[in-house]
């Protein structure tokens, strides 16, 4: 019922665009309006929701080697920016202005930078989420720190990260796309502006002592909204970070504060659980479902593959993955 002004209004805007568009490239930017349309009436209904304090209230990381192994890491690009599959990146691109982050890679043996000059010690301080933009060593690949269980639940998010490359350097250049592959011993990661999370709990983004448990003991002929009886436990549908999540017709378990994807405190259904949106890592491959959305480069995910997330197609390799900063109502 909350969809049908927004399909009447992507059908009236669909129907004009064919009066004077033709061609597949032209089909692809009407698409392309439909989606940037539905994630902006998708957006304003989140932030209605945060407000009315409703339901809604929801890179790609260098795996460290073993000492002594090889491994492989997939760039493209001089600065080797790691990008993700979505083909949303340019019609979001605005939205997601004020929440960035970057990865960059650099080997020693690279003679057109000298980005290893600048590289910190080794035994620089372990970054913690006050570090700030004083370069400290990351404990991790994925420089992330996970202090939700403390009294104020906090986390410390890497918005620069540099990862250097041990020995070994770059090979299997692709021609047609500039990718390229580098190749080495081992690396060291090091963050340079570590943003620092403390609000997780303010927002009423972790569960509450005042809150319900996330499933309770009443039978199913009782489990009433604002709960949902699934996988043979009467369970709450508002779900908070760690909790599990799911998508389903019969109703939906959503993250709070899911959708979003400008917020430092955006969350995401991610592998069956409520997860702060910087932490999912690799993109699912997903496919369109026969029902529900469908925009073409845009769809509701089969299977329930993407949590309730919308499935993008990416122009990069042609493939359909889960956009996780997408709120979890496709």
């Amino acid at each position: 019922v909350r969809r049908r002004p927004v399909l009447v209004a992507l059908e009236t805007s669909l129907a004009n665009e064919r009066i004077s568009m033709t061609g597949s490239a032209r089909v692809m930017r009407v698409m392309r309006a439909a989606v940037a349309a539905v994630l902006a009436v998708q957006a304003v209904q989140a932030a209605l929701e945060e407000v009315l304090d409703e339901e809604s209230c929801s890179g790609v990381c260098t795996p460290t080697p073993a000492k002594g192994h090889g491994f492989i890491q997939t760039a493209q690009n001089a600065s080797l920016a790691v990008r993700g599959p979505s083909g949303l990146e340019k019609l979001k691109e605005e939205a997601v202005a004020n929440y960035s982050s970057s990865t960059t890679y650099c080997y020693k043996s690279d003679n057109s930078s000298d980005c290893w000059s600048r590289k910190p010690a080794s035994n620089a301080v372990v970054c913690t989420v006050d570090s700030g933009t004083s370069a400290c060593r990351c404990s991790d690949a994925e420089c992330r720190i996970d202090k939700l269980d403390s009294a104020t639940p906090t986390t410390g998010r890497c918005a620069q990260k540099w990862v250097y490359v041990l020995g070994g350097g770059r090979s299997h250049t692709d021609n047609e796309t500039s990718a390229y592959d580098i190749v080495g011993s081992g690396d060291e990661v090091f963050c340079k502006d570590m943003v620092k999370n403390d609000q997780w709990k303010a927002r009423h983004l972790v569960r509450l002592p005042s809150d319900p448990p996330a499933a309770d003991g009443a039978p199913y002929w009782l489990c009433w909204p604002p709960r949902k009886w699934r996988d043979g436990r009467c369970q709450r549908t508002t779900r908070y970070l760690g909790e599990t999540c799911w998508t389903s017709n019969l109703g939906s378990g959503r993250c709070a504060g899911d959708g979003q994807s400008n917020s430092e405190y955006a969350t995401s259904c991610y592998k069956g659980a409520c997860t702060p949106y910087d932490w999912v890592g690799k993109r699912n491959t997903c496919g369109c479902t026969w029902l529900g959305w469908n925009f073409l480069i845009a769809c509701t995910a089969s299977n329930g593959t993407c949590g309730g997330h919308a499935c993008m197609f990416s122009e990069g390799d042609g493939n359909y993955y889960c956009d996780y900063s997408t709120a979890a109502n496709w």
